[in-house]
């Protein structure tokens, strides 16, 4: 019997079962499918032409003639629509399968700053496309690099956007909440010392505001107490920095440029499954944590790598590459970045609070000097006294909801060790060398964002 007889003797009907793409959508890819479509048209007209066919009125398979043998422009609708509906369930069920496609050119090197430092250290489109270009252009010493940048962006870089979303709007949050909570109850302390010290002259909508502002304050804090900005804010900034460590500690691992017999992988092609799923399983770990989980971290401390360099000469130009991206991309941007939160350490409000205190202080002691002598009219004296510490404790809790006022002394400090380790870094020659020196920085980081979530959460509503 002949093999292909077989064909016609399977007892049950093939039933096919492609990927489900119902729940796909394209919308952020319309235009490359439109591409796509165009493109599959042109691919399929070479191929006939290259075959000796020619355009005709209407297909004859004997003479080789077909009528959309046009420019896809020139096509009818109907073709148009079989090339879309091909390229569109291509692209469905890449999308389905796991896969991301990105327009690397869609961030220009114009959007970064003029000095082309680059201040933002997480996203790295830019040099995902800058390092293609070199590639393609033969320096093969960046492909490392390069496969490390594409891990980083497609695994890391979407869930610390969405962290970093998450904690901005949720210190908002908390600052709109807490400061509601403090000023509505300043506002009652005051009408309440105004009814008190001047009792003949409350109308009784005095009374009725003060009872409003009290109920205020009350419900501000009802809703922090119950929506938990403040825990949900610091969950959020915790993993997004965890996120940021984990991306460099990702690029910094040696995987990358140690190999055996020299050899790399392609750009774009598949890192290993082992550094994959180590990279998958840190952040999904997480995305799982809760508040408690960050209390318990903060108190940990931190554990430096003391293991050593390995295959530092096995491949030196890829890891000189990687190097000089760590010190432009992680070491000076978070200089730059410490040194503009150093400028925002609160220091007006504090010389507020100074100001404040010393007139409350003045106040009580010009009252107990008036009140011996049996003055009258002391009672503005008394409302400035008491109304003192409810209005410092209201800058305070101003000062308190923004992450660098409490934290600009460890700012100073962090940035004072980074300068110290990136001159280390320039004098430095050899590469085992300069990568412990990137080790010693990803320590005083990692150290610096654990104080940062332990000082942030002593922040309670009154600062």
């Amino acid at each position: 019997m002949a093999m292909g007889d077989t064909y016609g003797m399977a007892e049950e009907p093939y039933v096919p079962h492609p990927i489900d793409t119902s729940d796909t959508r394209l919308d952020e890819l319309k235009p490359l499918l439109e591409q796509l479509a165009r493109n599959a048209h042109e691919v399929w007209a070479q191929k006939r032409i290259e075959d000796g066919w020619t355009r005709g009125p209407q297909r004859d398979d004997a003479k080789r003639k077909h009528p959309c043998l046009v420019p896809y422009d020139q096509l009818p609708g109907a073709e148009k629509e079989y090339d879309r509906a091909l390229v569109n369930q291509t692209l469905k069920t890449t999308i389905a399968l796991g896969y991301r496609i990105v327009n690397l050119q869609t961030r220009p090197q114009k959007e970064l700053p003029k000095d082309d430092s680059p201040h933002d250290d997480m996203d790295d489109s830019a040099n995902i496309l800058k390092y293609c270009k070199e590639v393609e252009a033969g320096n093969k010493e960046c492909e490392p690099l390069l496969n490390a940048l594409m891990l980083s962006q497609e695994l890391i870089f979407p869930p610390f956007q969405e962290a970093d979303h998450d904690a901005k709007r949720y210190r908002k949050e908390y600052q709109n909440t807490s400061q509601a909570a403090v000023w509505f109850g300043v506002a009652a302390i005051f009408l309440g010392l105004y009814e008190t010290v001047y009792p003949h002259w409350s109308p009784d909508w005095v009374e009725y505001l003060e009872f409003s502002f009290a109920l205020l304050c009350l419900a501000s804090i009802l809703v922090g107490v119950l929506s938990k900005p403040k825990e949900h804010w610091l969950l959020a900034r915790y993993r997004a920095e965890k996120l940021r460590l984990l991306k460099f500690k990702t690029i910094m691992d040696t995987q990358h440029w140690c190999v055996n017999s020299g050899e790399t992988k392609r750009p774009g092609e598949p890192q290993s499954d082992d550094m994959r799923a180590r990279v998958v399983a840190r952040v999904l770990k997480l995305r799982a944590m809760v508040y408690q989980d960050v209390e318990e971290r903060t108190v940990e401390g931190v554990v430096p790598d003391v293991s050593d360099v390995q295959c530092s000469e096995n491949n030196p130009n890829s890891l000189r590459e990687i190097i000089k991206y760590y010190c432009d991309k992680r070491i000076r941007a978070q200089m730059y970045y410490l040194a503009d939160a150093e400028k925002n350490d609160g220091a007006g409000a504090h010389l507020l609070m100074t100001i404040v205190f010393f007139v409350t202080f003045g106040c009580i002691l010009l009252h107990s000097g008036l009140d011996l002598l049996n003055y009258p009219g002391i009672g503005v004296l008394i409302t400035a006294a008491v109304l003192g510490p409810a209005f410092v404790a209201g800058i305070k809790t101003y000062i308190a909801s923004r992450e660098f006022a409490r934290n600009a002394l460890r700012h100073r400090a962090t940035l004072r060790s980074l300068q110290a380790l990136d001159e280390e870094m320039v004098k430095a020659e050899n590469l085992s060398e300069k990568f412990r020196i990137a080790q010693a920085c990803e320590l005083v980081l990692e150290f610096d964002a654990s104080e940062f979530m332990r000082l942030l959460r002593e922040v309670e509503w009154y600062g």
